[in-house]
């Protein structure tokens, strides 16, 4: 779908359309990376999220707090894929980050394994994707 991500999470749910797997790989900078998982979590919480860029620092930024905020275990495979599912998705993350290493960034071979880092559940879940967009429009005013 070619259009701002929480748009096109809104136009999913409102057609009763709920993926299992969103695949996270948008723009690059902090805030858009932090709006784009969080609706993602707001609208779909029981689909499983997988990005890549993680090579990038404001992705790694954004994903990390994200998961801090809601409470999510981060894994991340290769330096480049990360996930909130957990281990049992270790086989879609290789298979993600074999298909973009053709596209790395740095030339060079990526794969470290599969790190897992914490979440930690300190800040309020009830924010709403009606609520991301309309703070998202705002910022563009």
């Amino acid at each position: 779908m070619k259009m701002d991500s929480v748009e096109a999470l809104l136009l999913l749910q409102s057609n009763g359309i709920a993926p299992e797997v969103i695949y996270v790989d948008a723009s690059h900078h902090y805030q858009a990376v932090i709006r784009d998982i969080e609706g993602c979590l707001v609208a779909f919480p029981e689909a499983v999220l997988i990005g890549d860029d993680w090579d990038y620092k404001e992705v790694r930024d954004a994903v990390k707090v994200v998961a801090l905020k809601y409470g999510k275990d981060l894994y991340v495979h290769g330096n480049k894929c990360w996930t909130f599912a957990g281990n049992e998705c270790a086989d879609r993350i290789k298979a993600a980050a074999e298909k973009r290493s053709n596209k790395d960034h740095s030339g060079a071979s990526n794969d470290k394994g599969t790190e897992a880092i914490s979440g930690d559940s300190q800040f309020s879940k009830d924010q709403s994707l009606a609520s991301l967009l309309q703070r998202y429009k705002k910022s563009k005013q």
